[in-house]
Protein backbone atom coordinates (compact mmCIF):
# COMPACT_ATOMS: atom_id res chain seq x y z
CA UNK A 1 0.00 0.00 0.00
CA UNK A 2 2.79 2.43 0.90
CA UNK A 3 4.59 1.70 -2.38
CA UNK A 4 1.39 2.36 -4.34
CA UNK A 5 0.83 5.68 -2.56
CA UNK A 6 4.44 6.76 -3.05
CA UNK A 7 4.22 5.86 -6.74
CA UNK A 8 1.00 7.82 -7.10
CA UNK A 9 2.61 10.76 -5.31
CA UNK A 10 5.58 10.69 -7.70
CA UNK A 11 3.40 10.49 -10.82
CA UNK A 12 1.13 13.33 -9.69
CA UNK A 13 4.13 15.47 -8.79
CA UNK A 14 5.79 14.89 -12.18
CA UNK A 15 2.63 15.51 -14.22
CA UNK A 16 1.72 18.57 -12.21
CA UNK A 17 5.20 20.06 -12.35
CA UNK A 18 5.37 19.71 -16.13
CA UNK A 19 1.81 20.75 -17.05
CA UNK A 20 0.24 22.80 -14.26
CA UNK A 21 0.14 26.56 -14.00
CA UNK A 22 0.76 26.23 -10.25
CA UNK A 23 2.34 23.41 -8.26
CA UNK A 24 3.23 23.49 -4.58
CA UNK A 25 3.07 22.09 -1.07
CA UNK A 26 0.61 22.88 1.70
CA UNK A 27 0.29 22.40 5.44
CA UNK A 28 -2.69 22.93 7.64
CA UNK A 29 -4.70 22.21 10.75
CA UNK A 30 -7.77 19.99 11.02
CA UNK A 31 -10.65 20.29 13.46
CA UNK A 32 -12.04 16.80 12.93
CA UNK A 33 -15.06 14.93 14.18
CA UNK A 34 -17.11 11.82 13.46
CA UNK A 35 -20.85 12.03 12.88
CA UNK A 36 -23.28 9.14 13.32
CA UNK A 37 -24.78 6.86 15.95
CA UNK A 38 -21.45 5.19 16.73
CA UNK A 39 -20.02 8.56 17.81
CA UNK A 40 -23.11 10.38 19.04
CA UNK A 41 -22.23 13.56 21.01
CA UNK A 42 -18.52 13.23 20.21
CA UNK A 43 -16.15 16.21 20.45
CA UNK A 44 -13.82 17.62 17.82
CA UNK A 45 -10.18 16.57 17.70
CA UNK A 46 -7.26 18.77 16.56
CA UNK A 47 -4.77 17.36 14.05
CA UNK A 48 -2.53 18.30 11.14
CA UNK A 49 -2.53 17.91 7.36
CA UNK A 50 0.22 18.01 4.74
CA UNK A 51 0.41 17.43 1.01
CA UNK A 52 0.89 18.71 -2.53
CA UNK A 53 -1.42 20.50 -4.94
CA UNK A 54 -1.51 21.61 -8.56
CA UNK A 55 -3.77 24.00 -10.41
CA UNK A 56 -4.68 23.85 -14.08
CA UNK A 57 -6.42 26.99 -15.37
CA UNK A 58 -9.32 26.08 -17.67
CA UNK A 59 -10.23 29.74 -18.23
CA UNK A 60 -9.54 33.12 -16.63
CA UNK A 61 -12.12 32.40 -13.92
CA UNK A 62 -12.00 28.62 -13.53
CA UNK A 63 -9.20 26.39 -12.28
CA UNK A 64 -8.99 22.65 -11.61
CA UNK A 65 -7.00 21.73 -8.48
CA UNK A 66 -6.11 18.08 -7.73
CA UNK A 67 -4.35 17.36 -4.44
CA UNK A 68 -2.69 14.52 -2.56
CA UNK A 69 -3.11 15.13 1.17
CA UNK A 70 -2.01 13.29 4.32
CA UNK A 71 -4.82 14.07 6.75
CA UNK A 72 -5.09 13.45 10.49
CA UNK A 73 -8.73 12.97 11.51
CA UNK A 74 -10.87 11.31 14.17
CA UNK A 75 -12.82 12.43 17.26
CA UNK A 76 -12.92 12.50 21.08
CA UNK A 77 -15.71 10.92 23.08
CA UNK A 78 -16.45 11.12 26.81
CA UNK A 79 -18.69 8.56 28.43
CA UNK A 80 -19.55 6.91 31.74
CA UNK A 81 -18.43 3.29 32.24
CA UNK A 82 -21.59 2.56 34.27
CA UNK A 83 -19.96 2.97 37.68
CA UNK A 84 -19.79 6.76 37.65
CA UNK A 85 -16.25 6.84 36.26
CA UNK A 86 -15.63 9.19 33.33
CA UNK A 87 -13.73 7.70 30.39
CA UNK A 88 -12.27 9.57 27.41
CA UNK A 89 -11.83 7.85 24.06
CA UNK A 90 -9.56 9.47 21.49
CA UNK A 91 -10.04 7.92 18.06
CA UNK A 92 -7.18 8.74 15.71
CA UNK A 93 -7.63 8.22 11.98
CA UNK A 94 -5.01 8.87 9.30
CA UNK A 95 -5.97 9.19 5.63
CA UNK A 96 -4.44 9.86 2.26
CA UNK A 97 -7.10 12.07 0.68
CA UNK A 98 -7.26 12.79 -3.05
CA UNK A 99 -9.61 15.73 -3.76
CA UNK A 100 -10.26 17.15 -7.23
CA UNK A 101 -11.53 20.67 -6.71
CA UNK A 102 -12.88 23.42 -8.94
CA UNK A 103 -11.66 26.93 -8.13
CA UNK A 104 -14.13 29.63 -9.24
CA UNK A 105 -12.39 33.02 -9.15
CA UNK A 106 -14.47 36.00 -8.00
CA UNK A 107 -11.56 38.38 -8.52
CA UNK A 108 -7.91 38.18 -9.44
CA UNK A 109 -6.87 36.29 -6.31
CA UNK A 110 -9.99 35.25 -4.35
CA UNK A 111 -11.86 32.04 -5.22
CA UNK A 112 -14.58 29.69 -4.07
CA UNK A 113 -13.68 26.01 -4.07
CA UNK A 114 -15.55 22.73 -4.21
CA UNK A 115 -15.45 19.18 -5.47
CA UNK A 116 -15.31 15.48 -4.59
CA UNK A 117 -12.63 13.56 -2.73
CA UNK A 118 -11.71 9.96 -2.05
CA UNK A 119 -9.77 8.94 1.06
CA UNK A 120 -7.67 5.88 1.85
CA UNK A 121 -7.31 4.87 5.51
CA UNK A 122 -3.67 4.28 6.45
CA UNK A 123 -3.90 4.04 10.25
CA UNK A 124 -6.47 3.91 13.06
CA UNK A 125 -5.71 4.00 16.77
CA UNK A 126 -7.93 4.25 19.83
CA UNK A 127 -6.62 5.61 23.15
CA UNK A 128 -8.83 5.22 26.22
CA UNK A 129 -8.09 7.21 29.39
CA UNK A 130 -9.81 6.20 32.61
CA UNK A 131 -9.35 4.74 36.07
CA UNK A 132 -7.07 2.01 34.69
CA UNK A 133 -4.76 4.50 33.00
CA UNK A 134 -4.29 4.80 29.25
CA UNK A 135 -5.29 1.78 27.18
CA UNK A 136 -5.85 1.13 23.52
CA UNK A 137 -3.99 0.49 20.31
CA UNK A 138 -4.55 -0.27 16.67
CA UNK A 139 -8.22 -0.67 15.69
CA UNK A 140 -8.02 -0.32 11.91
CA UNK A 141 -10.30 -3.34 11.53
CA UNK A 142 -13.16 -1.27 12.98
CA UNK A 143 -13.12 1.09 9.98
CA UNK A 144 -13.53 0.70 6.25
CA UNK A 145 -10.48 1.24 4.10
CA UNK A 146 -11.96 3.98 1.89
CA UNK A 147 -13.93 7.17 2.41
CA UNK A 148 -15.51 9.59 -0.04
CA UNK A 149 -17.37 12.86 0.08
CA UNK A 150 -17.16 16.52 -0.86
CA UNK A 151 -15.05 19.54 0.07
CA UNK A 152 -16.36 23.12 0.03
CA UNK A 153 -14.48 26.27 0.92
CA UNK A 154 -12.69 29.39 -0.23
CA UNK A 155 -9.14 30.60 -0.70
CA UNK A 156 -6.91 33.49 -1.69
CA UNK A 157 -3.57 33.81 -3.48
CA UNK A 158 -0.87 36.18 -2.24
CA UNK A 159 2.22 35.93 -4.42
CA UNK A 160 3.88 32.56 -3.87
CA UNK A 161 1.48 31.75 -1.04
CA UNK A 162 -2.17 30.78 -0.88
CA UNK A 163 -4.48 30.53 2.09
CA UNK A 164 -7.64 28.51 2.37
CA UNK A 165 -10.40 27.26 4.62
CA UNK A 166 -12.77 24.43 3.76
CA UNK A 167 -15.20 21.87 5.10
CA UNK A 168 -14.77 18.18 4.35
CA UNK A 169 -18.13 16.40 4.38
CA UNK A 170 -17.84 12.63 4.50
CA UNK A 171 -20.67 10.86 2.69
CA UNK A 172 -19.53 7.26 3.27
CA UNK A 173 -20.26 5.21 6.37
CA UNK A 174 -16.70 4.34 7.43
CA UNK A 175 -17.61 2.10 10.40
CA UNK A 176 -17.31 -1.66 9.96
CA UNK A 177 -19.91 -4.04 11.36
CA UNK A 178 -18.98 -5.29 14.85
CA UNK A 179 -20.40 -8.63 15.98
CA UNK A 180 -23.14 -8.37 13.37
CA UNK A 181 -24.12 -4.85 14.43
CA UNK A 182 -23.85 -2.21 11.70
CA UNK A 183 -21.80 0.80 12.75
CA UNK A 184 -22.52 4.39 11.76
CA UNK A 185 -19.76 6.98 11.45
CA UNK A 186 -18.91 9.65 8.87
CA UNK A 187 -15.95 12.00 8.71
CA UNK A 188 -16.46 15.73 9.21
CA UNK A 189 -13.45 18.07 9.07
CA UNK A 190 -12.88 21.82 9.13
CA UNK A 191 -9.49 22.52 7.59
CA UNK A 192 -7.36 25.66 7.51
CA UNK A 193 -4.28 25.53 5.29
CA UNK A 194 -1.46 27.54 3.78
CA UNK A 195 0.28 26.61 0.56
CA UNK A 196 3.57 27.57 -1.06
CA UNK A 197 3.89 27.53 -4.84
CA UNK A 198 7.08 25.85 -6.00
CA UNK A 199 6.01 26.41 -9.61
CA UNK A 200 4.09 29.58 -10.39
CA UNK A 201 3.42 30.32 -14.06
Amino acid sequence: MKKVLLSAFAVIAFVAATNAQDFGVKVGANIANLNGDSFDNSDSKFNFTFGVFAEFMLSDKLGLQPELILSGQGAKYDFDDGSGTSIELKQKLSYVNVPVLANVYLGENFYLQGGPYIGFLTNAEANISGSLGVLGGDNKDAFKSTDFGAMLGFGANAGKFNFGMRYQLGLANIAEDVNGVEGDAKNAVIQVNVGFKILDN
